[in-house]
């Protein structure tokens, strides 16, 4: 694997990786209460930051963190992560390329796909809103619900030249059910993407 480095924009601190509901509870439990959140808006925070911890224990991400601010009076709020692992599913920078066609939605607005010409090399950038379910416990009165999500995708193919002939790719995802401002997130991403320098690991090969 090429090394990869990259600057995490300000206001993100780290995930830590495998964590249960209750863990999770606890981790946002100061700074829901200084917030002045409780109940189902709380616990909306604590599963999303679950279910991403869940994940990154199954995958080995490089970095993963969650934004939380306390502005206007509103909690904002967004989970990152920065994942690079090999592509095994043929040529990466084709299919990095090929993914925004295959993806880009000619009758709406469901997927917004667009390729995305880094310092570092190509990309491809994918966003689109999807429902979070919330079950139980977490769920507003009278069954399960469904949260709107902003999602953000990016797909980075790793320079051959540096990963001695491998497919690897890059990928950088974001999630928040603060959609009022998503504009301000997107250019913490665009910073972090920009930020992006690939080089020979130090004795790989």
């Amino acid at each position: 694997m090429a090394l990869v480095t990259f600057e995490i924009p300000a206001g993100y601190n780290p995930i830590p990786v495998g964590l249960s509901l209750v863990q999770a509870r606890e981790l946002i439990a100061t700074p829901a209460s200084a917030a002045g959140l409780a109940g189902d808006k709380a616990d909306i925070l604590a599963v999303q930051i679950q279910q991403w911890s869940a994940a990154l224990q199954a995958i080995g991400a490089m970095y993963a963190g969650a934004y939380w601010q306390w502005e206007e009076d509103q909690p904002r709020f967004g989970v990152l992560l920065v994942a690079a692992q090999p592509f095994a599913y043929g040529d990466a920078h084709l299919a990095s390329r090929g993914l925004v066609n295959a993806l880009r939605d000619p009758e709406g607005d469901a997927v917004a796909a667009r390729p995305f010409d880094l310092p570092c090399g190509p990309a491809s950038v994918f966003v689109r809103q999807v429902g979070l379910p919330m079950h139980g416990d977490s769920a507003v009165e009278g069954g399960d619900s469904v949260v709107p999500v902003g999602e953000f995708q990016a797909l980075v193919p790793v320079p051959r030249e540096l990963s001695a002939g491998r497919e690897e790719m890059v990928v950088v995802a974001f999630q928040t059910p603060d959609l009022d401002h998503w504009d301000a997130y997107a250019q913490h991403l665009v910073s972090l993407l920009k930020s992006i320098e690939f080089a020979e690991e130090p004795g790989g090969g």
